[in-house]
């Protein structure tokens, strides 16, 4: 499944975790990206070394994915939820995690699943 911004999800995971966990410019960052640093880490922190969107008060916080095998894996879970339709399968997924086009993501995996099709004509 070709899923795309690979580069800049897995690049945004690994500059923010960084960032969190030591405070540090990870090489290769220019002076203007590292100064942007401090106010989009304001919502992610960094939980037993895997990266997390804060939610709104009273959500727990979400998983940010951004390799694409750990993405294949967390949408192979839409088809577990038994979800009936688009936007039950996203809004059961976006509770537990985050990352840039999910949704559009999500559509595609639905859309190529065997699986998925034959749950929707039931």
């Amino acid at each position: 499944m070709d899923i795309p911004h690979q580069a800049d999800n897995d690049s945004d995971e690994i500059i923010l975790r960084h960032y969190l966990e030591t405070l540090q410019k990870l090489d290769g960052l220019n002076d203007q990206e590292f100064e942007q640093l401090p106010k989009k880490s304001h919502s992610f922190l960094v939980h037993h070394g895997h990266l997390y969107k804060r939610s709104k008060k009273g959500h727990p916080p979400q998983q940010a994915v951004g390799k694409l095998e750990q993405r294949e894996g967390v949408l192979h879970v839409v088809h577990e939820f038994r979800a009936r339709g688009q936007q039950v399968s996203y809004d059961q997924l976006h509770r537990r995690y985050q990352w840039k086009d999910m949704y559009n993501d999500m559509v595609k995996c639905v859309r190529s699943r065997e699986e998925c099709q034959h749950c929707s004509r039931i």
